[in-house]
């Protein structure tokens, strides 16, 4: 499973996992505006994760559940999934999955493959934070404070469910040494690339024209004080080579698991004020359909 914050460079790197034999599932999301070479994203995960956010009181911009007990599932879900990933299996005995929101729902994920009795590697994908919030800003209109405040959610809901040895591939690196980053992929996978599918994918999908939003290690030291708890220093530990015998310590990858309460309340709550807003749009709109209506009936 590749798992990473949205707008974090997952889709390039999943895109790649195809040149070591890897399917990306049947049921594709359609390239977007925001994302004009592909998602890479199979919609029947997408739709499970979705469900299983809701059931949990959630969405993927407003994961409310991490502030309570933890992510919960029904049993019908569990067997739901298992029969979808099932299926795909036997299609494709080499699977691999994208959807950020794994890095919310990835215990399920793992209770997945634990019934289907398969191993589950997971690729983490780092991009410097302030990149992220800005894209985010840009096409979900989420202000940088929520979208940073939502990135460690993430960071922090995903480093709960690894390992300090899962490796982890850095946007900014893949994109400027592409060959590299996909030799320390094969080191991992121990499994070498289709040397006739790698002049493709590096000519189709590392257009270094969509990269929109480019900030640096110096932005992100000086803008510490903005950032929510720990998202610089989770940024240091993620982008870290994590590769074979350059694992990161355990020490090191445990210390920033928990979030930040603060920063994940204001995120809830502004979200919260957001919807209210939506819903007394909404309910304007419909009075004046329904003042319309009753005026032409006149």
């Amino acid at each position: 499973m590749v798992c990473g914050m949205h707008r974090s460079g997952t889709s390039v790197v999943t895109r790649c996992l195809e040149l070591f034999g890897y399917s990306l599932g049947e049921s594709l999301m359609e390239p977007g505006e925001d994302n004009p070479t592909g998602f890479f994203e199979d919609l029947d995960v997408v739709d499970l994760n979705d469900q299983l956010l809701l059931e949990n009181g959630s969405t993927w911009d407003a994961p409310v559940f991490v502030e309570r007990d933890g992510l919960l599932w029904s049993p019908p879900r569990l067997n739901d999934a298992v029969a979808i990933i099932k299926n795909k299996l036997e299609s494709a005995p080499k699977l691999a999955i994208k959807d950020p929101r794994v890095c919310l729902t990835l215990p399920f994920w793992r209770a997945v493959a634990k019934e289907l009795n398969v191993s589950l590697k997971l690729c983490l994908v780092y991009r410097n934070p302030l990149d992220i919030a800005a894209s985010i800003e840009q096409r979900n209109q989420l202000p940088k404070a929520e979208a940073l405040a939502l990135t460690q959610i993430y960071w922090s809901e995903l480093l709960k469910q690894t390992a300090h040895d899962d490796v982890v591939i850095d946007y900014g690196r893949f994109i400027s040494s592409p060959e590299a980053a996909i030799d320390e992929l094969a080191s991992w996978l121990k499994v070498p690339p289709d040397p006739a599918q790698v002049p493709t994918f590096l000519e189709q999908f590392l257009d270094t024209s969509l990269r929109h939003h480019i900030h640096t290690w110096a932005d992100l030291v000086g803008a510490e004080r903005s950032l929510p708890t720990g998202v610089d220093r989770r940024s240091v530990t993620a982008s870290a080579p994590s590769c074979g015998e350059s694992g990161l310590p355990a020490s090191a990858w445990s210390k920033f698991r928990s979030i930040d309460a603060d920063s994940s309340r204001a995120l809830v709550a502004y979200q919260l004020a957001e919807r209210h807003r939506e819903l007394d749009t909404m309910a304007r709109q419909l009075s004046a359909l329904e003042l319309t209506s009753a005026q032409q009936k006149i």
